[in-house]
């Protein structure tokens, strides 16, 4: 007769090994932050993408609030149009003033000895007086500039001032120098400076909102990386 040789209790032995690997499951959610529910678990689920979004200046989803994607478009866009607006307002305020009080053509005038200089001008190429004579065509880009850059401001995060800042200041100056051409056929130049051609408050504008995405681009390429 064979002797059954005594051990745990099956049932008592799947106990303790369901036990053991529950153990190990619960050491798992405690190493990857898992633990304790609310909002820091479950964004420690991944840490490579919460990484990346970090690094571009996203949220991970999991801090998202309801609405807050929503909300924070909402707010670069009345950004976008309050500082367009403020370009084009200046720009169309000193335009008046120079064609109405000094006439076009008009000057050289000298405003700062050997820097700067008032000299009324039309212009009915691009920035800067280039590409004279090209009105329909230049409308055309302007059209399909202020339409991208549109496109580009929805799909910023909402940390990434320098870029708002930057393409807001290049809309206004579009918009601005874009009214003058299909209006009037042509842009009113009225600053000049040693060796540059003559320009106007919008072009400035377009210039420094440039610059802005420029440095901002290599702040964000330069910026180390969270490990």
């Amino acid at each position: 007769m064979r002797v059954r040789r005594r051990g745990p209790h099956p049932p008592l032995l799947r106990g303790r090994r369901g036990a053991r690997r529950g153990t190990r499951a619960l050491a798992r959610l405690h190493r990857d932050g898992n633990v304790g529910g609310g909002r820091r678990a479950r964004c420690g689920t991944n840490w490579s993408l919460d990484r990346n979004l970090a690094d571009r200046g996203e949220r991970p989803p999991c801090e998202r609030r309801p609405g807050g994607n929503q909300l924070s478009r909402v707010r670069g866009y009345l950004l976008l149009a309050v500082i367009a607006a403020t370009v084009v307002i200046v720009d169309r305020v000193t335009k008046i003033f120079v064609e109405q009080r000094f006439g076009v053509p008009y000057g050289p005038r000298e405003v700062v000895d050997h820097v700067l200089f008032l000299t009324v001008t039309r212009n009915a190429g691009a920035a800067f007086g280039l590409f004279q004579n090209f009105r329909v065509a230049f409308l055309l880009i302007s059209a399909v500039v202020l339409v991208g850059i549109l496109i580009y401001y929805w799909r910023l995060p909402s940390s990434d001032w320098s870029a708002r800042l930057g393409l807001a200041l290049v809309f206004g100056g579009a918009i601005a120098n874009a009214y003058d051409r299909g209006v009037k056929g042509s842009v009113i130049d009225f600053i000049q400076v040693p060796h540059w051609p003559i320009f106007n408050v919008a072009d400035s504008a377009i210039t420094v909102g440039v610059a802005v995405l420029l440095v901002g681009t290599l702040w964000r390429s330069g910026r180390p990386r969270r490990a």
